[in-house]
């Protein structure tokens, strides 16, 4: 992650840890069995999809937070990857009750950078 901001100009200095990512489920999404085929809504994130394909699941993009609850009533979805605050804040467990404590599936984190002019030495 430190090395990818190279191309944009600028020096990775670290990485600080935030939540971590968990699938909540209209059942409970706890064996590689149970992810197979589940239409799970993540955000647009190369690392959820990647991870959730190698589950055996269908990451799906196109729904915005404000949609994923009725998605969840009506079926469309099954689950959906998250934080444990958005899950709680956009009210998903009423249509997903099911989230595992033992299961996370990667932990977000915030890289740290600087602009590479401002990191050279100046004398």
């Amino acid at each position: 992650m430190l090395q990818s901001v190279r191309k944009l100009g600028l020096v990775g200095l670290g990485l600080v840890p935030k939540q971590l990512r968990r699938p909540l489920g209209r059942r409970p999404l706890v064996s590689r069995k149970a992810f197979r085929g589940a239409r799970i809504r993540v955000v647009t994130s190369p690392t959820s999809v990647l991870d959730l394909r190698a589950l055996g699941a269908r990451p799906l993009t196109t729904y915005t937070s404000r949609e994923v609850g009725a998605a969840l009533t009506a079926g469309k979805l099954d689950g959906v990857e998250s934080e444990v605050h958005s899950i709680l804040d956009n009210g998903y467990t009423s249509s997903a009750p099911y989230l595992p404590s033992n299961l996370a599936l990667f932990a977000k984190a915030q890289t740290i950078v600087i602009r590479r002019d401002g990191a050279r030495r100046r004398e």
